[in-house]
């Protein structure tokens, strides 16, 4: 057969659709790593990668004399040239050579790096390869280095039928396209949809149609944007619309009729009768109903004020209220705040160059005074999250603290670094480390708290849906009026209504734990096991249930699964045992004397850390509880005291048992000196992440949409001013 020219650009074509073949084949080879240890493919991705290419090549080239992109193209290398000597060659520098490039350009540490001078071959055959494309383009015979090296040239399977049917089509496209965009925009699109609608639509008898007010409620929407109606109007029927939406309809079309029931009003109505809607989606701080308290100020009434401010206030002022309410840096030029300033204070706001200078400012001393603070105590806990919005990703810290004196909880925010490359856990370390270095707070921190991911986030969203859902069990002689008025499916009664009941009954308990546990202040360490306690004794009393014992079962065993290794934790364990409203009532018999000495041991291990031995101050008198508050959640976390008085002769075994039997300390401020250290040390961590939750949930309002570009460090100086309340003091 007769050679026939391959022309260069399908030499090209060929080499480009080999790269792609090869990109698809290894990409979706590579998706079964994910079912398997992430080391895999951390460590061996670059040797996997060659050896799907090595099979490629093999059975592409060694088979048919042609790679896949060959084939497709109706091309393949001479025969007569590709011996097997070759073929052998032909692999190692596809292959081998495409291997050790990319080892070289690995950031990690590997035998090829140590090789002297290979930098150095990389780049001269990166040269070599662009000078053999200038000879390719002239001579229009190898394509790539290794093919000249090779002397391996490419001939055509096929003869090669030229055709202008695609140019055709192509002029015609075109053609169509441009009359097309000349002649839709003169279509008024919006009328001829309502002019279709009209004729598809048999419109309502004039005779026949009685003027009505719509039925409002709060999950009334407009029946043009489906949202809640802003500036509610209507056309005489029962429908809503917002003003800016039948507005534009009807600059659209004087004709516009409404899109549920098809009547046509010329004159759309704002009725007072809505004025209550509008009422009920204001959030105003006024209590009563008095209508001057709704009263705005006249233009010449808003720049009389008491006080006037100077330029340090007025700049604070002005800081205060971009950060405060989760405003872009740039307010402070635009226009419209710049002609507010004027007329409120008659002064003008600072430029975006010193209005950041004193974020900075701002920033920097609130970091200098949390670190001043942190200094000050012994035992610190951390909470930590990944985040990641606009294909960033963000690591946040909060740090929180007991007062040395009151015992009382403090939390603030302590830093949120951008985090690159993947969130393998020694980058997560070493964020950490980093963090707790800036702050030298390494030795203090007595507990790191991180989540589980999704399964927190949906922890929270099954709180909201147990609240849904006890809500419609409290209103349940309510629920067919609402289903009548919303044409919705009522319950099959009695079965639904019961599940629902006996849902709320079992979940109730789960429901109370997480609120407690999420608690902000008050909460601690030693709060996890009486709470897993009293849901499993909780659980255990429910009988007499028709639908939901399954879901006892498996809530019971996961509870277990999840949490046994903290029910053994001597941590857990201390931590409970040194909250005065739990002592050791929440364990068992054989527990308590065990968790009893593993007191009595940490007492003494602090006691020669401190190389002193500490005693009672005062003795403790046994007082009755009855005059003591109960809450709803003391009343969850009851726990019967049937421990018996030790004989100890000791110093510390006396202060635990004293401690343990006495019914006056009521509050962790009561505790001896030698159980306050302890328990500080000890209860200072949190039992979840939600701190850091709410971090992230401010993050959300400050790194919006419209403000995907801000920068790191900006977004770390507005989300933590938001989030200590920096400007806020009472």
């Amino acid at each position: 057969m007769t050679n026939i020219m391959v022309p260069r650009v399908t030499l090209l074509d060929a080499h480009v659709l080999d790269d792609h073949i090869s990109k698809i084949f290894i990409g979706q080879t590579l998706k079964v790593f994910k079912y398997l240890p992430s080391w895999i493919l951390n460590n061996y991705e670059l040797e996997i990668n060659a050896i799907l290419q090595f099979l490629m090549t093999y059975y592409s080239v060694t088979k048919s004399k042609a790679t896949f992109g060959q084939q497709m193209l109706g091309i393949r290398f001479k025969p007569d040239q590709l011996t097997d000597t070759k073929l052998v060659l032909f692999q190692l520098f596809t292959v081998g050579a495409e291997y050790i490039q990319s080892k070289v350009e690995s950031s990690s540490n590997n035998f090829v790096n140590n090789i002297s001078n290979l930098q150095l071959i990389v780049d001269v055959l990166k040269v070599s390869s662009f000078l053999n494309f200038l000879l390719f383009l002239k001579q229009g015979k190898y394509p790539t280095l290794t093919q000249r090296f090779l002397s391996l040239s490419q001939e055509s399977t096929r003869k090669r039928n030229i055709g202008f049917t695609y140019m055709t089509r192509e002029l015609l496209w075109h053609g169509f396209s441009e009359l097309l965009l000349f002649t839709l925009p003169l279509i008024n699109y919006q009328s001829l949809k309502h002019k279709i609608s009209r004729v598809m639509h048999f419109a309502p008898c004039k005779e026949d149609f009685k003027e009505r007010q719509p039925l409002m409620f709060p999950v009334s929407v407009c029946s043009i944007c489906q949202e809640r109606p802003v500036l509610p109007h209507h056309l005489k029927c029962s429908h809503v619309f917002c003003y800016y939406c039948i507005s534009s309809k009807r600059m659209v079309d004087e004709k516009f009729e409404c899109p549920e029931c098809h009547h046509f009003e010329p004159n759309h109505i704002h009725p007072s009768q809505l004025s209550e809607f509008n009422k009920c989606g204001k959030k105003r701080n006024i209590i009563d109903d008095d209508p001057a308290a709704y009263k705005q100020l006249k233009i010449d009434e808003v720049g009389k004020i008491s006080k006037k401010l100077n330029e340090t206030e007025f700049d604070k002022a002005n800081i205060e209220l971009i950060v405060s309410t989760v405003s872009p840096f740039s307010l402070i030029e635009h226009p419209g705040f710049i002609k507010y300033c004027r007329l409120t204070s008659n002064r003008v706001p600072a430029s975006r160059r010193n209005f950041m200078r004193d974020i900075v400012s701002e920033y920097n001393d609130m970091t200098a005074s949390l670190k001043d603070e942190l200094s000050q105590v012994n035992f610190v806990c951390i909470t930590a999250d990944c985040w990641s919005v606009f294909h960033r990703s963000y690591m946040g810290f909060t740090v929180h603290w007991l007062n040395q004196t009151t015992l009382e909880r403090t939390s603030k925010g302590l830093a949120c670094r951008r985090m690159y490359g993947k969130h393998t856990y020694d980058n997560i370390a070493e964020m950490i480390d980093k963090v707790l270095s800036e702050f030298n707070i390494q030795s203090k921190t007595s507990l790191i708290v991180t989540d589980n991911a999704a399964n927190f986030v949906k922890a929270f969203r099954w709180n909201s849906f147990y609240d849904a859902i006890k809500c419609i069990v409290s209103n349940l002689n309510k629920i067919d009026e609402v289903f009548s008025i919303t044409s919705l499916q009522p319950f099959s009664r009695p079965r639904e209504t019961l599940f629902l009941i006996e849902y709320c009954k079992v979940m109730q308990p789960i429901a109370k734990s997480l609120d407690i546990l999420q608690g902000d202040k008050h909460v601690s360490l030693g709060y996890l096991l009486p709470t897993l306690t009293a849901i499993n004794k909780s659980l255990k009393s429910l009988s007499s249930l028709n639908y939901c014992t399954p879901l006892i079962n498996a809530l019971q065993k996961g509870i277990e699964k999840r949490f046994q290794r903290y029910m053994s934790s001597s941590t857990c364990q201390i931590s409970s045992a040194l909250i005065p409203k739990f002592k050791l009532n929440w364990a068992s018999s054989e527990e308590k004397i065990s968790i009893k000495e593993k007191l009595v041991e940490t007492l003494k291990t602090c006691a020669e850390d401190a190389d002193s031995t500490y005693t009672s101050s005062q003795p403790l008198v046994q007082n009755d509880l009855s005059h003591q508050n109960v809450t709803e959640d003391d009343d969850f976390l009851l726990f019967e005291d049937d421990l018996q008085e030790s004989q100890n002769n000791y110093d510390l075994q006396k202060i635990v048992s004293d401690y343990l039997l006495n019914h006056n300390i009521k509050s962790p401020e009561d505790l001896p000196i030698t159980l306050k250290k302890a328990y500080i040390e000890y209860n200072t961590a949190v039992p979840s992440s939600a701190h850091v939750e709410r971090l992230f949930s401010a993050g959300g309002q400050v790194f919006s949409r419209r403000r995907g570009s801000m920068s790191d460090t900006n977004f770390e100086m507005a989300l933590l001013l938001k989030f200590n309340k920096y400007f806020i003091q009472e």
